[in-house]
């Protein structure tokens, strides 16, 4: 990797401002990318196509009915708070604190579509702006379409997109050394490992151990994690 342009020359082609505001993507229309073509490129034996479309309304609960009847598959994996340090929240609320988020540039999820069938989802998260441009990208995939590469093509897709159009300067993923399958997804596309974090995330009952994995916008070029994934 070794991207050349200039950070403020990437933002001021992907975000706009209007009256002095920033106009993120997703804030106001869908984000909706696109992989055609999955089989003539050698990206997939199982998919023509694949789209991943930024969650809105209604969609986040088409993802949570999938989560949750994924449950046993993801409770490995998935955070929460500790008990007693968050209030409930209604779907309502979520889904406007989303909604929010994505309005200012704080972060979004996106729905994993191979040929139009809800697969998982992939989320940018933790957005920091001003001076860090930071944020972290998670993901997960249904049991049921789980080892058909799925999740590093999606991944890939969201990486070069938040750099070329989101404006974050620093992406980070962070991994419980234990989950296998996610390892692969990172090891695929050539992220950097910055080290182990120790009880990092609380998750399953307990605080856990990650590995953490990153890149910069100076490492990366144009497209380069999707073309990780082309046959070489």
């Amino acid at each position: 990797m070794n991207g050349t342009r200039l950070f403020s020359e990437w933002i001021g082609e992907s975000l706009r401002r209007t009256r002095g505001q920033i106009i993120y993507p997703g804030g106001r229309r869908r984000v909706i990318l696109q992989q055609p073509d999955l089989r003539a490129r050698g990206l997939s034996s199982d998919w023509d196509w694949m789209e991943l479309r930024q969650l809105k309304g209604q969609d986040f609960y088409a993802v949570e009915k999938l989560r949750r009847g994924e449950a046993a598959w993801l409770a490995p994996w998935e955070s929460g708070a500790p008990p007693g340090m968050t209030r409930p929240i209604t779907m309502e609320q979520y889904v406007a604190a989303m909604s929010k988020s994505a309005r200012e540039g704080l972060g979004m999820c996106f729905a994993i579509l191979p040929e139009g069938r809800l697969a998982g989802q992939v989320s940018i998260s933790s957005v920091q702006r001003a001076a860090s441009q930071n944020a972290a990208v998670g993901y997960w995939v249904s049991s049921r379409f789980a080892g058909h590469g799925l999740a590093p093509l999606a991944v890939a897709t969201v990486l070069d997109w938040c750099f070329a159009e989101y404006g974050l300067h620093r992406i980070e993923i962070n991994i419980r050394p234990e989950n296998q399958p996610s390892l692969r997804v990172v090891e695929k596309l050539g992220l950097r490992e910055e080290g182990l974090r120790e009880r990092f995330l609380y998750i399953n009952g307990a605080w856990s151990d990650h590995r953490a994995f990153a890149v910069t916008l100076e490492e990366w070029e144009p497209d380069y994690f999707v073309s990780q994934l082309l046959p070489k």
